[in-house]
């Protein structure tokens, strides 16, 4: 569930060091220094090669003598790694500081793997000597808190499949579903409207690139690329320019981010996983930044950015209607996996909304959550939030990573103001006499993602315990997850695995309890949840755009 990476010290008896790295990019195009990045991601991003194999594949390839045995000797144990992507993202912004656009054909040329190691040395940045308290987890957000949680939110697996998903029923089927709901707009047509690009473009040509970082070749050529889309130069241009940016606009945002305290800073690489290279090739950098651009929230920042950008004053009223719409959407989302997990039918679990609870339970001044799950004797009561980490904790800023576990606090509130009127007024909802032992189990969703680690739960319950909130003996620890792992709780269901219910109570008793759920059932359960059905169905469609442009014309 964790690995240590392995250091340039380890590997050839003295760090390399930030001098050293500096020296070898000087002599080191920085295209050069890009094709390095995006070629040695390749087998890490590749669904079919493990991270020891890809680190094998490295070690093979870069290093030789007692620097390669010692490489394949450390990587015995499961737990270390050679390459890390962080250590790339900083190497690529110190190539942006530090190498030329062109190297001279007499100057000796850098060595890039070497300088990719003194790159991790810089990961290792000198920190202030800490009391003998500071690594103590409570409420106080430490600079290592800081530090794990943005590391932890850099590594999390990107689920293709629920990413598809995800896209395709909150951008495209729910718009249409929902279009009576004052709150929703066509957020397709509004992009098409906005951006000049479909969604069904921007989907294909993600997917193709994807795939072509799939098949272990990133690069490709403009004429290639226009060929195989069957698209028209106009249409590729305006379609790539969402996620792409030239070789200069590349260097000139990173260069923003190259100093040693933003080391945990990707803004740029994260909204430019693609780069287009000074004879029109295309560089693929990163398919998972790729991946979490479109299909993971970036696309929202794109439309935002292009309204931001207009001189119509109306499109300030509109960005604030897509901003909503897609808050609101997301929230209706992860209920829509709630109620699909715990089944609707007769006989079924009882899952009660929104409206069902304020309507037993509102009162003046009273905040309650948006839907609770009778189980009979247990109840699991939920809360959606939209909220994310910001762009300071992404860069493990301590003191915007509090600011956000502020809010999830606030929304614990929620969930502790339902349970207390469940516990004193639970008939008023059901029409029933309630059960004689009752358990609450309080789920925080995170529609947007939450890394959940033992030292971000912590953080959290120590906060939610400072309040007095969930801490009466029937409720159980607070849990945050993600809609990915409902979706596991969704596709356990259908293998007629354990209920939700069960699930939480078996994390509660676990040894790693405050690990994330999805670590829980993969390894503390050993359970393997299937793609559902619904998931499957939607990332079918998510492919369609790819596969209609792929497809050959059939000829006459």
């Amino acid at each position: 569930m964790a690995a240590v990476y392995i250091t340039g010290r380890e590997l050839f008896g003295v760090a390399p060091g930030l001098a050293y790295t500096v020296d070898q990019l000087k002599r080191l195009p920085f295209a050069e220094v890009l094709f390095f990045v995006a070629s040695t991601l390749v087998p890490y991003r590749d669904l079919e090669v493990s991270d020891r194999d890809a680190d094998l594949q490295f070690a093979d390839r870069w290093l030789d003598g007692d620097a390669l045995q010692r490489a394949k000797n450390l990587l015995r144990s499961p737990a270390r790694r050679l390459v890390v992507p962080q250590a790339l993202y900083v190497l690529a912004k110190l190539a942006a500081a530090h190498s030329p656009d062109t190297v001279a054909p007499e100057v000796e040329a850098g060595q890039v793997p070497g300088a990719l190691f003194g790159a991790v040395e810089v990961l290792e940045r000198p920190r202030a000597q800490p009391a003998d308290d500071d690594e103590i987890v409570d409420t106080r957000v430490t600079e290592l808190s800081s530090y794990l949680v943005a590391n932890h939110h850099l590594n999390q697996p990107v689920d293709v499949d629920q990413l598809m998903a995800r896209f395709v029923r909150l951008w495209v089927e729910l718009p249409v579903e929902r279009a009576h709901d004052k709150k929703v707009i066509n957020l397709e047509q509004t992009f098409r409207d906005v951006t000049g690009v479909t969604l069904n473009d921007l989907q294909a040509l993600t997917m193709w690139l994807w795939t072509l970082g799939q098949n272990g070749t990133p690069h490709v050529s403009w004429d290639v690329l226009r060929e195989t889309m069957h698209w028209s130069s106009e249409r590729l241009e305006a379609t790539l320019r969402l996620f792409a940016t030239d070789v200069q606009t590349l260097r000139t945002g990173l260069l923003g981010e190259a100093d040693p305290a933003f080391v945990w800073a990707f803004d740029t690489l994260e909204r430019y996983p693609v780069v287009r290279l000074e004879d029109g090739s295309v560089l693929l950098l990163d398919s998972n930044l790729l991946l979490r651009h479109v299909f993971g929230g970036l696309t929202l920042l794109d439309l935002v950015d292009a309204l931001d950008q207009s001189p119509d004053h109306t499109h300030r009223k509109l960005k604030n209607q897509v901003l909503d719409c897609v808050r609101h959407l997301a929230e209706m989302l992860a209920l829509e996996v709630l109620t699909s997990l715990v089944g609707t039918g007769p006989g079924s679990t009882r899952v009660f909304g929104d409206i069902e609870l304020r309507g037993a339970f509102g009162r003046p001044g009273r905040r309650i959550c948006d839907a609770a799950v009778d189980y009979g004797d247990a109840w699991v009561v939920v809360e959606v939030t939209t909220s994310k980490l910001t762009r300071g904790s992404v860069a493990a800023s301590p003191e915007a990573l509090s600011g956000d576990l502020n809010k999830l606090v606030a929304k614990a509130e929620q969930l502790h103001s339902t349970i207390v009127a469940l516990r004193a007024e639970e008939s008023s909802l059901t029409g029933r006499p309630p059960h004689a032992v009752r358990r609450f189990y309080p789920l925080l969703v995170a529609a947007e993602g939450f890394p959940v680690n033992p030292v971000s739960t912590e953080l959290l319950r120590s906060r939610v315990r400072e309040k007095g909130l969930l801490a009466d003996p029937d409720t159980a620890p607070l849990e945050v997850v993600d809609t990915v792992e409902l979706a596991m709780l969704e596709g356990l269901a259908e293998q007629g695995g354990p209920s939700m219910r069960d699930v939480l109570a078996g994390k509660e008793r676990a040894v790693f309890h405050r690990m994330s759920l999805r670590d829980y059932l993969l390894q503390d359960a050993r359970l393997r949840p299937r793609r559902t059905q619904r998931v499957q169905e939607l990332m079918d469609k998510g492919w369609e755009p790819a596969l209609d442009t792929l497809r050959p014309t059939p000829t006459r």
